[in-house]
C-alpha cells in the first residue's frame, strides 16, 4: 500500500494533492513521513487519528496551495507546546476544522478564511483576543463554529469551578 503512495507521488510530479489519512493504530506516521516532502503541493488535507502526533508533526512548513484542512483526533488530547500545529504561508486557505488538536494561533494568518470549526480544545484554544481577530480579519468568513473550547481572556486564566 505505501509503495503505491511513493509511486503516485513520484508520477504526479508537481500536481496538486488531496490527502486523506485515517489512522487507527499509529500507521498514519509512516504514511505522513512519505507525504511530508510533498505537503507544499497539498490542496486539501483530511487527517484522522487516535493520537494525532503521528499526523501533525509532518504538516509543518509552507503549504501555499492548501485551501482546506481538517484534523480529527479521536482521543481528547493536547499536544505538547513544541508539537502544536504551525501553519504559515497559506495564501489560498479557506476552511479549517480542528477537533481535539491545537494550533499555534499567534502566527497563522486567516485573511481568506470562509469557515472555521474548532471543537474540544483546552490548553491550545485561542484566547478571546485571538478569536476576535479571527472574526474580524477575513471578510469572507461565513461560518464560525466553536464547541467545547476553553477560551481565556488574554493573560487571564480561565475560571476554575465557575467561581470568581
Amino acid at each position: 500500500m505505501l509503495d503505491d503512495v511513493h509511486l503516485y507521488l513520484r508520477k504526479s510530479q508537481n500536481a496538486l494533492l488531496n490527502i486523506m489519512c485515517v489512522s487507527f493504530h499509529g500507521e498514519g506516521a509512516e504514511f505522513m513521513e512519505i507525504v511530508a516532502p510533498a505537503v507544499h503541493r497539498c490542496k486539501s488535507t483530511v487527517l484522522s487519528s487516535t493520537t494525532g502526533k503521528d499526523l501533525v508533526r509532518q504538516l509543518q512548513g509552507s503549504m501555499p496551495e492548501l485551501t482546506d484542512l481538517q484534523i480529527t483526533v479521536r482521543n481528547l488530547f493536547d499536544l505538547p507546546e513544541e508539537d502544536i500545529l504551525q501553519l504559515h504561508d497559506l495564501p489560498k486557505f479557506k476552511q479549517l476544522r480542528l477537533y481535539n488538536v491545537g494550533l499555534q494561533w499567534g502566527n497563522v494568518r486567516l485573511e481568506r478564511l470562509r469557515s472555521l470549526q474548532l471543537a474540544n480544545l483546552e490548553a491550545t484554544a485561542p484566547t478571546l483576543g485571538q478569536v476576535l481577530a479571527i472574526i474580524q480579519s477575513p471578510p469572507d468568513l461565513k461560518q464560525l463554529a466553536l464547541s467545547n473550547i476553553r477560551i481565556t481572556i488574554d493573560g487571564i486564566p480561565p475560571l476554575q469551578n465557575g467561581s470568581v
